[in-house]
Formats: C-alpha cells, sequence, structure tokens
C-alpha cells in the first residue's frame, strides 16, 4: 500500500471518529470523501481480478472484486464460462467488494463484517469505512449479465457511471443503494423486477443538503412493478406512458416525469389511402407515402431513410418536421426496408421500420371491359344503376362516379354514402339518381387501380 492511500484512510478514520463524538452513531454510514481515493486506474479484465462461483450449469457468477483499479471492466467470460450474475451467492447481502456496507482494511473476510441497522462495522462493533468502496467510479458489465443481485453495488460511495446490459432480467434489493455519485441511470426494456429499494438514495448525499433534482432515471422496460423500489423525490424518470411502470410509482406527483418516445401506428399509405407495415408498389412509381405517428414529448424531428435488403447500405433521404414524405420512384424491383427515425423535444429517440416490395411491372394496360348504364332512358326520378367493368392494370380497383348535362362543361361527382360520402370505393355497382331536368346527361366511371393509373368510360342517357 503506498503512502498517499495509507495517509488518505486515516483520514476517514480521524473524520469518523470525529463524527462519532459528535452526532453519536446515527450518521456515520454518510461520512463519505470528497474525492476519490487515490489508487492506480486500471481496467480489470483478468480473471485474477474476480472471485467467482456456479450460477449453473454454464454460467458463473461475480461475487467478489479483488483488483486494484477504480474502474472495473467486468469480461464476458471467467474461467471458460459465460458471466451470467453479478454479486454474491451466498449470503445474498453483501457487494461485490466482499462487505455488507464498508470495512476496515484489516478485514480479509465475511466473518469480520456484519450489520446494524445498515452501518458497517467490524467484528468488534466498530464503525468504519472500505477505502476500497470510496475508490470505484466505473463499473462495465459485459452483455452476457442477466441477473444483478441485491447489494452487489451498494455503498459504492463514489461510482459514478455503471451500464446495465439489455438483457439484463432482474435486479435486487439495495443494488445501487447509497452510491451517492451515481447521477444518471438507464433501465433497459429486458428487466422484469427490480428489487425493494434498490435505489435508495441513489445519487443523493441527503446529509450534504443534496436534493434528487439532478438525478435521471430512464427506465425503457413497461413492465416493471416500482411500488417499493424508492427513487429519492425530485429525481427526472423517464418512462412510457400509460405503462405499468409509471402506473405503480409511489406517488408520482414527486418526480419530473418525461415520456419516452415509441411509435403510435407509423405506415405506408399509397394513393388510394390503402395503408400498412408493409406495402407493395411497381418500377418507376412514386405513389407510396410514409405517414409517421409517435406519442411521447412531442416536438417531433423526422430522418426518413430505406435500404434495399441485399445490400444493406442505408440511404438517408429527408431530416424534417414533416410527419409525412412521399417515397420517391424505386428503379428497382426487391424488398426495401423503410426506417423512420424520430426524435422528441428532449432529444429521446426511437424508430419505426416499414417494409415496401417493389414489383416489375407485367400487368396489361387498365382498360375499360363493358361497363354499362341499367337503361339508356330513364325517367325523371328514376334510379339509374352504373355497372363497372375494367380489366388489367393492377388489383385492387376503386371507382368514382361522376355526370354532366350536354352541353355543360362542369361535371358534378357523386359522393357514395355507403363509404362515408366518399368519391372513391371499391363498389362496381353504383345506384344514383340525375337531377329531375328532362334532357340527355353524359355519365362517367371512373377506375383507378392499385397502380395509381386511371382509366374511364362515358355513357349516355336520356331523362324524360
Amino acid at each position: 500500500m503506498n503512502e498517499n492511500l495509507k495517509n488518505s484512510m486515516k483520514k476517514i478514520l480521524i473524520a469518523t471518529l470525529a463524527a462519532i463524538m459528535i452526532t453519536g452513531t446515527a450518521g456515520i454510514a454518510n461520512v463519505i470523501p470528497e474525492t476519490p481515493l487515490s489508487g492506480v486506474s486500471v481496467n480489470a479484465a483478468s480473471a485474477s481480478d474476480f472471485k467467482t462461483r456456479s450460477d449453473g450449469s454454464s454460467g458463473t457468477a461475480v461475487i467478489r472484486y479483488v483488483g486494484s483499479g477504480s474502474t472495473i471492466d467486468i469480461p464476458s467470460t471467467i474461467n471458460g464460462k459465460l458471466v451470467t450474475a453479478i454479486g454474491a451467492v451466498s449470503p445474498s447481502d453483501y457487494n461485490i467488494l466482499g462487505c455488507k456496507s464498508g470495512t476496515y482494511s484489516h478485514m480479509t473476510s465475511d466473518s469480520d463484517v456484519k450489520l446494524t441497522n445498515y452501518y458497517p462495522v467490524d467484528h468488534n462493533g466498530n464503525f468504519g469505512l472500505n477505502p476500497r468502496t470510496c475508490s470505484i467510479t466505473k463499473v462495465t458489465l459485459p452483455n452476457t449479465v442477466k441477473d444483478i443481485r441485491k447489494y452487489s453495488f451498494a455503498y459504492f460511495y463514489s461510482l459514478k457511471s455503471i451500464n446495465i446490459p439489455n438483457g439484463v432480467t432482474s435486479i435486487g434489493e439495495f443494488a445501487f443503494g447509497q452510491c451517492y455519485r451515481l447521477k444518471n441511470i438507464t433501465i433497459p426494456a429486458s428487466v422484469k423486477q427490480i428489487g425493494n429499494s434498490a435505489f435508495e438514495r441513489m445519487g443523493v448525499d441527503e446529509d450534504n443538503g443534496e436534493t434528487g433534482d439532478d438525478v435521471t432515471i430512464k427506465i425503457y422496460s413497461k413492465n416493471i412493478n416500482m411500488q417499493y423500489v424508492n427513487i429519492f423525490e425530485g429525481a427526472t424518470i423517464y418512462l412510457y406512458k400509460g405503462s405499468v411502470t409509471e402506473k405503480t410509482i409511489d406517488d408520482i406527483s414527486k418526480y419530473n416525469i418525461q415520456y419516452l418516445p415509441e411509435n403510435n401506428g407509423s405506415k405506408l399509405v399509397n394513393n388510394q389511402g390503402v395503408g400498412g407495415e408493409h406495402m407493395s408498389t411497381w418500377v418507376n412509381w412514386n405513389n407510396i407515402t410514409v405517414k409517421s405517428s409517435f406519442k411521447g414529448e412531442g416536438g417531433w424531428k423526422y430522418k426518413y431513410s430505406y435500404k434495399n435488403d441485399k445490400d444493406n447500405s442505408w440511404v438517408d433521404l429527408a431530416y424534417t418536421s414533416s410527419s409525412s414524405y412521399r417515397l420517391p420512384k424505386f428503379t428497382k424491383a426487391g424488398n426495401y426496408t423503410i426506417r423512420i427515425a424520430a426524435w422528441d423535444r428532449n432529444g429521446e429517440y426511437t424508430s419505426k421500420y416499414t417494409y415496401l416490395t417493389v414489383k416489375q411491372d407485367t400487368k396489361q394496360a387498365l382498360k375499360d371491359n363493358g361497363s354499362k348504364l341499367s337503361s339508356t332512358t330513364i325517367s325523371k326520378g328514376q334510379n339509374l344503376t352504373v355497372s363497372a367493368k375494367f380489366t388489367g392494370g393492377v388489383i385492387t380497383y376503386r371507382y368514382k362516379y361522376a355526370y354532366k348535362k350536354n352541353g355543360s362543361s362542369s361535371w358534378t361527382e357523386v359522393k357514395q354514402p355507403k363509404h362515408d360520402n366518399a368519391l372513391y370505393s371499391t363498389d362496381d355497382n353504383f345506384t344514383f339518381k340525375l337531377p329531375s331536368q328532362s334532357g340527355k346527361y353524359t355519365v362517367k366511371v371512373v377506375c383507378r387501380d392499385g397502380k395509381g393509373q386511371s382509366k374511364s368510360k362515358d355513357m349516355t342517357v336520356t331523362v324524360k
């Protein structure tokens, strides 16, 4: 041990004893140094830096860190086994430095440590802080970890940074309790359970007048019961609106709640108004529009991109505040992925993928194939039925009906009551009434196919 470290440890013991004399034992656990103790900052990646125990047939649990660095970089495999858990197997309330809270440096075994009202004591009943819990500033966990057990990082007083990999399913009781300098943490969507008091006083040294106002927790999991997790009031919590996570937070009004962005029905839509997540079009046609819909804090910015699934290279199309974007013509047949990237006013990001099949046009041209009227002569007020018949083009067909009195240049388009008074519908037989004025009329049926091309047929009828 170097002289600087010895001197720092002595200062801590003196401060601790002074606190005992002044305030008694009640506040001892919160005596922490203003800066981490000096030490060599080395990323730990060697198996010799860790003690492990079997976590099943194929996994191993890291139960102790015995390295000397101020940053802990846990490898994904140790001694040929995947690291699947962090924290003691038995007993389960020790942190990974081998102590329940903090200990004197001479404590070397579990039997030297006991817990009295959550304060660190040695086997003689003396209070103290483990200098090592004051020196760790950063922990990096591998993506193989599934379980962060209770007390794993409790009392890591100087910890400022830790990642929780997507794949972790549970975070144990008091796992980050009293990590006073850990102001930010992100919970991935894979987490299903968080233990009681997991973030107790995380990021907040209350005895030094700190509040939760500068603590931020982002929770990407929607189904966590947060009832007893105990986040300090005033913290900013990012979560999904209407989720179980939101609904189970105790006294949610105490927090600054920010809603994470999520897709709310973004889709592709063709010229006929037909939409979905997977649409089809034709080479050299630009009849597809992206309709973006997200929910969250608002203030959206979008980036539209696509890639041909064969070359897997993204092409950016536009960065805009518009939620509607018309896709360009695709000159090659194939399957395309359309990406809608969205950022809210907080800079939080999400995305939605839709899919477009572009086909080579081998169909015949759209044409009339015998559309007709129910009669060429009708009485005033009599119904007239138009039977539309077209072939070629691309299914599905949609029809529009119109008429004008001969000699007039103005067409009257007929609304279709069965389809919310729309002008186009899939009805190829449509009955309506012409004006109660005698004379000759021209009736038009317009057919628009799935490719967006249109053909029409004009027919003449006399009203007597």
